[in-house]
Parts: C-alpha cells; structure tokens; sequence
C-alpha cells in the first residue's frame, strides 16, 4: 500500500489525446480506444492499491452542525478535464489530514459520478461510470497506525435514463459505518462511445462524512420535531 504522504502527491500534468467532435454532439475526450473495444465489456480493474490524488481539499473542511446534534464534513470536485489516469484508474479524489477529515464522523457516504456535460436520452445507454473506494482504517485511538482496504469496488455503472428528471443516472454510492478513517480515497473513471471510440470524460467525485444522532429531536415546544438538514 502506498504511503498517506504518497496519497496526497500530485499527479503530473494532464496531456491529453484529443480527437475531433464526432458528429452526434460528443465532444470527445482523452485516453481515445479503437472501434474493436468498443464491443468489449470496458471494466478498467481499478487499482490494486490508492492511487496518487488529483484532487484533494486545499483548506480544512468545516464542520457543519445541524439539527438534532447532527455533524458532517463534506468534500467535492469535478475534474477540471477528461482523467489521463494510469492504465487501471481514472480520476482520484482524497479526502484526510490535507482536508482535516475528522476520524470520528465515521458514517462514511462517497459518491462517484459523471462529471461533463449533462448526457442526452439517446446517449445515456453508452455511457459509464467505473469507480472504487479506499480507507485509511485508523488501526489505534490517536490514528497514528493505520491500514489501507477497500471500502467497496471495483464497481461499473451503465447510464440508466430517469424520463420524469430527464437526467441520465450514472452515480456509484459506497458506504461505511463505525470505522474511523484517517484518510478517503475514492477513484473514478468515466466513459461514453463517440463516433467509433470509447472517449474518457469528465468525473465527479463527493466524500461525505457525518454522524446522525439517530435520537428524537424536540422543539422548543417540546414536541417532537422533524430533523431536517439545514
């Protein structure tokens, strides 16, 4: 496994293999295939071990209160252009000391998800997301020993068209609860077929941290209230 400094290193420069816009509206992206895998099942493993971060909190994330003793932390991206990647990753989002991810917000929600241009109806059956989830497992209470495993994945996501939002529903949810977590790596990988290439586009990554009192929640009246997040 690699190491929490090596997890927060930098990838290089993208350089990007770019082709022309085919002629259905895909702008097209880096990473192009050949029209022979286009018909294979397009899986990219995932890595073996965390990957090296694209993206990762420049300041400490705050934490937000809301009703009911409930607290989160929550860390965003989309990647700026299509990943360059290594042959088995895509776009990698880390979440840790960097961000001041707090080990006790240890209900645990990261989301991989299409990051470019909203996909039309027509194009949702092509296009893909790919992503898998790592955790720096706090191994004792000062979270100075600590082991990397996979929360979950490798998993793939073909675009599935929701008519009533009119959005193409690509999104990958992975979850834990009751670990403490030094540091959250989440990997992803998005695809779409342009003309006769298999195209890498833009990802979207969110790691959310929180913990929910799961108790009643009362009003000044002293009622019991609904908790709602503000």
């Amino acid at each position: 496994m690699r190491s929490l400094l090596a997890c927060f290193v930098v990838v290089g420069l993208y350089v990007p293999v770019m082709a022309a816009p085919d002629k259905t509206g895909w702008s097209s992206g880096e990473r192009a295939q050949g029209a022979g895998d286009v018909a294979k099942k397009l899986t990219y493993g995932m890595c073996s071990a965390p990957q090296n971060a694209d993206a990762y909190p420049g300041s400490p994330q705050k934490i937000l209160v809301h009703d009911c003793n409930d607290f989160s932390q929550q860390f965003v991206v989309t990647a700026a252009k299509p990943s360059s990647g290594s042959n088995c990753g895509g776009f990698t989002v880390a979440f840790g000391p960097l961000g001041d991810l707090k080990p006790h917000l240890h209900q645990i929600t990261m989301t991989a998800d299409w990051g470019d241009e909203p996909v039309p109806a027509e194009k949702c059956g092509s296009a893909k997301v790919t992503a898998i989830a790592w955790g720096e497992l706090c191994l004792d209470d000062a979270c100075t020993k600590t082991d990397w495993y996979v929360i979950g994945g490798p998993k793939q996501r073909k675009g599935k068209w929701d008519a009533a939002n009119k959005t193409c529903q690509l999104d990958i949810k992975f979850t834990s609860t009751g670990k403490r977590h030094k540091t959250l790596n989440l990997d992803v990988v998005a695809t779409a077929v342009a003309g006769n290439q298999i195209v890498r586009k833009r990802e979207k990554g969110t790691i959310l941290a929180e913990v929910k009192s799961n108790k009643a929640c009362y009003s000044a009246e002293g009622k019991v209230a609904t908790k709602e997040k503000k």
